[in-house]
């Protein structure tokens, strides 16, 4: 089955959220002091990639914020909303992960809305 093609508004939105989520990384790195060449390798990711996303040009996977989240321990929910913390706070590791779960199976739901 074919894939449905977004409308203009759906494209616009999703471009905007590229564009903040890209704000809030490029804000994360300069927090952490590093250069795009320095985390991208500590993700194991090309310099490309996390540029492109910084820039809005591409949207971060689950896998991606998943590995953002267990790496710097930056909240998701951040990143997504800039609501909350950039890094998680003192609650404990299972209730972490509990949390990356859930956040990560709503985007599932929320991209499988978008694809449809």
């Amino acid at each position: 089955m074919p894939r449905k093609q977004l409308g203009k508004k759906d494209q616009l939105i999703i471009n905007i959220a590229a564009q903040k989520i890209g704000r809030r990384m490029k804000q994360l790195r300069a927090h952490l002091g590093l250069s795009q060449v320095q985390i991208a390798k500590n993700l194991s990711i090309s310099v490309r990639q996390w540029s492109g996303c910084e820039c809005g040009d591409y949207l971060l996977n689950i896998d991606f914020l998943i590995l953002l989240n267990t790496y710097y321990q930056v909240s998701i929910d951040w990143l997504l909303t800039g609501k909350g913390n950039m890094f998680m706070d003192d609650t404990s590791e299972t209730e972490q992960k509990i949390t990356s779960q859930e956040l990560a199976e709503e985007l599932k739901v929320l991209i499988t809305r978008l694809e449809d």
